[in-house]
């Protein structure tokens, strides 16, 4: 244990002992009261009612007899004492059950997050009444909830990557097999697929490796001029035979000019990863729109008419591991990845829908040069 953690005092110690002092000073201002203020009190309700000098009664003394006056000042003591005393043991059992029960819940919290940190990302906590700890269980139960979507993401993008790194790899190692042995003829063709299947090896290697230095904050991107239009264009003109053989529309609508200082390479990656995803999730005989404007910032708009996205995973897609429909092939990090690079370049983005089978618009904000 360090130093500083042997000098901590419990909650429930230092409640106890707000308790005992405040218990303390009114115990010891009741006796006080008692025990002097009271005499004088009586004595001058004697003589109201006409007793001492001057009074009608004043040849009667009620105090006339010292033992009379002793007596009731051991009373008022006795009085004052018992008083005290049982207000004392009151309070301390009133006390002792508060500050039993905030431990109590302070301690289940302790033990939730010790789970937490454990890897149990099951572990809940009830709501207390009291409006602070409800409060913080509420943040407690939100940040498990959280772990454990987290937790699910990532597994199932371990189960994703080694799909997509096992299809790749058992062609490479299947196609070099069958050379060595004979049974293929080393054609151009057969190493042009060994190279392509490599090929998407790597681009899922620098996917991955692009997503840890954005996380890291290592991400290097070059300041040159460049105008998105042009990008958008020549991102469209590579996907469009994609599209056509899925049998959806693109169109593309860019101004003369649209200039954004950053790097146009991740520029191209990012209108790429948010256009596959339109295409992805666009069925035969839909259309994929892109619209660019320009002004004191860059709008970029990519409008398609598939499946559309719930409101309540408007915010998520953009988040690691993250995929809607499982059915479809794909890591979930594409619109991660255009998160990343889109937020490195001062912009933002975002995804707008109706909800499902309404399509789905996303918009990249950057700042003009």
């Amino acid at each position: 244990m360090s130093a500083a953690t042997g000098s901590r005092r419990s909650v429930g110690g230092v409640l106890i002992w707000s308790y005992v002092a405040v218990i303390a000073v009114v115990a010891g201002v009741g006796f006080v009261t008692v025990r002097f203020l009271t005499p004088r009190l009586f004595e001058r309700r004697l003589t109201g009612m006409g007793f001492g000098a001057g009074g009608p009664r004043h040849n009667q003394d009620p105090f006339a007899d010292p033992a009379i006056s002793d007596s009731l000042n051991r009373s008022l003591t006795i009085a004052a004492g018992v008083a005290a005393l049982a207000g004392v043991l009151l309070a301390a059992g009133v006390a002792w059950w508060v500050v039993r029960t905030l431990s109590a819940r302070v301690h289940a919290m302790r033990d939730a997050t010790h789970r937490l940190a454990a890897g149990d990302h099951s572990a809940r906590v009830a709501e207390p009444p009291e409006a602070e700890l409800a409060d913080l269980a509420l943040s407690i139960n939100t940040l498990a909830e959280t772990l454990e979507a987290t937790e699910q993401n990532r597994a199932r993008l371990i189960s994703d990557l080694a799909h997509e790194l096992r299809n790749p790899l058992t062609t490479i190692e299947g196609t070099m097999e069958a050379l060595i042995d004979g049974v293929m003829e080393p054609t151009p063709e057969t190493f042009a697929s060994v190279i392509e299947e490599a090929d998407r090896l790597r681009r899922l290697t620098d996917d991955l490796s692009l997503l840890a230095k954005g996380q890291e904050g290592a991400l290097q991107l070059s300041q040159d001029r460049v105008d998105v239009g042009d990008v958008v264009s020549a991102v469209a003109d590579r996907l469009r035979s994609q599209f056509e053989l899925k049998g959806v529309t693109l169109s593309v609508d860019v101004p003369p000019e649209a200039a954004v200082v950053g790097d146009a390479d991740r520029l191209a990656q990012v209108f790429t990863n948010i256009v596959g995803n339109a295409l992805t999730h666009t069925p035969q005989g839909g259309s994929v729109a892109i619209w660019v404007r320009s002004g004191s910032e860059v709008v970029v708009r990519v409008t398609d008419s598939g499946s559309g996205i719930p409101a309540d995973q408007l915010v998520a897609v953009f988040d690691r591991y993250t995929r809607l429909d499982h059915t479809r092939p794909g890591t979930g990090i594409g619109l991660n990845i255009a998160r990343t690079l889109v937020n490195a370049h001062g912009g933002t983005i975002a995804a707008h829908s109706d909800g499902p089978g309404a399509g789905t618009t996303f918009e990249v904000v950057l700042p003009s040069a």
